[in-house]
């Protein structure tokens, strides 16, 4: 092979290897700046993972529809759920398919289990991760809480794709909440 061949397919490669995190980042941006934003109903855990650090692990009261497995359906499959801001401003999940939607919003996810004919999905958006003081501070805060407290997840959704911006208790990021005093033993988890 020529020199000038070995150099066009370095460069051939090198572009290659640029291009994958640049679609990485852009296609994390779009729904970003051109998606619709719905609040999840959440409930908040702290988990702590040896190689990604804290975050919350956010619990949606929305994650399930209605759908018979003799829909076509299985575990583990890729599908399309259609999202709607309900009456109460949160966001209602209210159809799978497991083909692209042509009109509307919605969300490609996996099915995670059936239960009392519903298809229980893996939403692809809930970990938060934050810096680790604030985490603890966040978890402690909903504790504090308890279900008196609203909790919920900013989450950009655009042609399938969705972004998790923000998680908030009572209208306040959950970076800003003030620290309390229970004490770390008193966690369920640490």
């Amino acid at each position: 092979m020529s020199r000038r061949a070995l150099f066009t397919a370095f460069i051939a490669l090198a572009l290659a290897q640029a291009a994958v995190p640049i679609w990485v980042i852009v296609s994390a941006q779009v729904p970003l700046l051109l998606g619709r934003s719905y609040r999840f109903e959440v409930d908040l855990a702290d988990p702590v993972d040896n190689y990604r650090g804290r975050y919350l692990a956010l619990s949606f009261a929305e994650r399930s529809v209605v759908a018979l497995e003799t829909d076509a359906l299985s575990r583990g499959d890729t599908v399309y759920v259609s999202i709607e801001e309900g009456a109460d401003g949160f966001a209602r999940i209210t159809g799978i398919s497991p083909d692209r939607p042509a009109s509307g919003d919605f969300v490609r996810v996996r099915i995670d289990h059936f239960r009392d004919a519903r298809a229980h999905l893996d939403l692809p958006f809930d970990r938060y991760y934050m810096d680790e003081g604030d985490a603890e501070r966040a978890e402690r805060a909903l504790l504090r809480a308890g279900e008196a407290a609203e909790a919920y997840a900013i989450v950009r959704v655009h042609r399938g794709a969705a972004v998790l911006t923000g998680v908030f208790l009572d209208g306040v990021p959950v970076e800003d909440l003030p620290a309390d005093d229970i004490p770390a033993d008193d966690l369920p988890y640490d």
